[in-house]
């Protein structure tokens, strides 16, 4: 069985609507494509666009993933949101040196216990500039590669396109890139 030594756990914290599915499942495809073990799913009720929820992601680059529930141990916790932060205790299941990520260009370090660190990344005011919607997930993930360090930047960008390529026109990839690839520079603790 998979134990919490060898794998990562990653909780995405936000609204139907602002691309959360698409991003868990777009994170589990950047690891796949690095030979890890991946899994990426949703948990939600029948939700309207706007109502708050959650996605998971386990990868394991040693062992297979023998779990079929939610992560339980979290080393990244990201919010498309920061709203959701008067709602949920974003720290709950967070490992002691567990890293938040929020789309926001307000300091919130002081939602971090001991040893935890918060990042921020303004992925709406960066999906607005380059895409003309606040749908913030594309920069969250460029803030995460960034902070994350665990995939080469290069490999994760173009299994990125690649994954967006698949599903999107050109001009919509386009704009999705820019804004990831700002997310990387703009992203700060």
């Amino acid at each position: 069985m998979t134990t919490s030594e060898n794998q990562i756990g990653v909780k995405w914290y936000g609204r139907a609507g602002h691309g959360a599915v698409s991003a868990g499942e777009i994170l589990g495809l950047v690891f796949a494509a690095e030979g890890w073990q991946v899994q990426a799913f949703p948990d939600f009720g029948a939700e309207k666009r706007g109502a708050p929820l959650t996605v998971f992601n386990r990868l394991s680059k040693n062992a297979p993933i023998r779990l079929n529930c939610n992560v339980q141990e979290l080393d990244y916790v990201i919010v498309l949101d920061s709203t959701l932060l008067r709602t949920f205790d974003v720290t709950k299941d967070l490992k002691p040196d567990g890293i938040i990520l929020i789309n926001t260009d307000v300091d919130h370090s002081n939602i971090a216990k001991v040893n935890q660190k918060v990042y921020s990344v303004p992925a709406s005011k960066i999906a607005l500039e380059e895409i003309g919607k606040n749908i913030p997930n594309i920069p969250l993930i460029g803030a995460f590669a960034k902070v994350s360090g665990i995939v080469d930047i290069d490999n994760f960008t173009a299994t990125v396109e690649k994954a967006l390529s698949d599903k999107f026109p050109q001009k919509i990839v386009d704009g999705n890139m820019r804004a990831f690839k700002r997310a990387l520079k703009e992203v700060s603790s």
